[in-house]
């Protein structure tokens, strides 16, 4: 019985991280992106980073990141523009590459902007990742 539960702690913490479930389907994905969007959180879909990720966000020039840069340029982003709405409007369901499109607003300097906001995923080994994030 103990050896069980040591292997099942094992699949859960990977490096001290929640194992990632590769059934998480992409609905689920474009739900965390929104939700951590509309609270400023990229902790809320971080884990969905894929290894390379394309950013494109206003006041910058779009380049590819790593994970962990992406997180770093999102969390600075979402810092200085205060989110005041974003919703996904349309979803496209490629079998390769499924996106989803929409609006998001932000206020800046107390000057509300409204803007496009565009995910698009890929497969990485067995499981969707984010790799192209713009908002433009």
């Amino acid at each position: 019985m103990g050896n069980l539960l040591a292997i099942i702690c094992g699949i859960l913490l990977a490096n001290g991280q929640p194992a990632l479930d590769p059934n998480v389907g992409e609905e689920k994905i474009f739900g965390d992106v929104e939700k951590g969007i509309a609270v400023g959180s990229v902790a809320q879909f971080s884990e969905h980073l894929g290894p390379q990720v394309y950013l494109q966000l206003p006041e910058s020039e779009g380049a590819h990141y790593s994970a962990n840069q992406a997180f770093y340029v999102l969390d600075l982003f979402l810092r200085r523009h205060k989110i005041a709405g974003v919703k996904f409007t349309t979803f496209g369901t490629s079998e390769s590459n499924p996106y989803a499109t929409g609006n998001v607003a932000y206020i800046v300097k107390g000057v509300r902007q409204n803007a496009q906001v565009y995910v698009a995923l890929a497969r990485r080994g067995d499981r969707w990742v984010i790799t192209h994030l713009s908002i433009y």
